[in-house]
Order: structure tokens, then sequence, then C-alpha cells
């Protein structure tokens, strides 16, 4: 036979460890959530970071491709002009000179600038196509337009790997939060009901609670 007393007692101590199986069951499902959400924040973060290094690597590749590029065509069209200047110079001087050896080297240099500028013109052509591979052509190419554009992308790819990485932060201090609420929980359970399994139970209720936040946190 139970008595009333002993079967309030009961009743008590079930209602406690339903309570404690209702905290160790939220932890639980908000863990898989926060795995989840880690998982995937990480895996996002990497993938932008390695976005944005790729990007950085194409664009200094770009500059430098260009650099050299703009430096050769300089420095190409100005052997031209300085061979075509001397050429007429040395050709005039000799003329009023009477010296038609050296108006002959005067036009021969003339001459030679005309090949040395169709040769020039002849290897700019060879940019758009062989000996150059598609992304030697690319980088040779690259308009001011595509280049801010990219530019962009790859700041863009930055702000995206920062805002991940910060969920992810956000999704590993949570699953840690819940480590500590799981070991309180299991605690509660070992102190039955009590003075101090109720307290230990309750805080390991508000972590589960305040990590629910961090879920939504890390989700939005």
């Amino acid at each position: 036979m139970i008595y009333p007393d002993q079967a309030a007692k009961l009743r008590s101590g079930v209602r406690f460890d339903r309570i404690v199986a209702g905290v160790i069951g939220v932890i639980a499902v908000v863990a898989a959530v926060l795995g989840v959400v880690h998982t995937d924040r990480s895996l996002a973060s990497t993938h932008a970071q390695l976005t944005a290094s790729r990007l950085a690597a194409d664009i200094s590749a770009r500059i430098a491709i260009s650099s050299l590029a703009g430096n050769l065509t300089f420095n190409s069209d100005e052997a031209v002009l300085f061979l075509e200047m001397e050429g007429n110079d040395r050709a005039l001087a000799a003329g009023l000179a009477g010296n038609a050896g050296a108006a002959a080297v005067g036009g021969a240099m003339y001459d030679a600038s005309k090949q040395l500028k169709a040769q020039v013109a002849a290897t700019g052509a060879t940019v758009a196509g062989s000996p150059l591979d598609g992304y030697a052509v690319n980088l040779i190419e690259t308009t001011p337009e595509e280049f801010e554009a990219e530019l962009a992308e790859q700041s863009r790819q930055v702000d995206l790997a920062n805002d991940a990485g910060w969920h992810d932060r956000i999704a590993i201090m949570g699953l840690s939060f819940l480590a500590l609420a799981g070991v309180l929980a299991g605690l509660a359970a070992v102190l039955r009901e009590g003075r101090a399994g109720w307290i230990v139970v309750r805080v390991a209720a508000g972590i589960a609670v305040l990590t629910t936040l961090l879920v939504i946190l890390a989700i939005v």
C-alpha cells in the first residue's frame, strides 16, 4: 500500500526526471542544428577564402602581365621612333654635307625603322592567338572594367569568408555551451530531486535557452 505522501514524492520525482529528460532532449536537438550550421558555415568560409585567394593571385598576375606588356610596347615604339629620327637626321646632315655614304647609312636606318615597326606590329598580333595560351591572352587583354569587376568580386569573397567565419565561431561557441549544459543535466540526473538537483537542472535549462538564441544568430 502506498501512502498519499509517498505517492506525492513519487509524482514529484517523475516530474523531475521528465524535466531533466526534456532538457537533455532540447540540448540534443540544438546540438544537432548547431552541428549542421557549423559544418555549413565552415565549408562556406573555406570556399570563400580559397576563391578570394585565387582571385587575388589572378589580379596580381594581371597587374604584372599588363605592366610588362605595356612596358614592352612603350619600349618598342620608342626604339622605332628613335631609329627613324636618327635615320632622318643622318640622311639630312649627309645631304647637306654632300656625303653620299653617310646619306646611304641614314636611309638604311630609316628603312630599318619601318621594318622594325612592322615586326613590332606582327609581334603584337600574336597576342590574340598562338603561341600564347588562352589564359595568357586573357591576362594581356584585360580591360579596366574587367579588372575592376574582378577586384570587386575578390573583395566580396573576402566579406563572405569573414561573415561565414563569424557565424561559424558563433556555432562553435554554442556547441561549447551545450557541452556544459549536457554535463550539468547529467549531474542533475545523478543528484536527483532536491535543492541541488533543481538548481543544476535550471542552470542547464538556462544555458540551453541561451544557446538557442545563439542558433538564431548563427543561422541569420
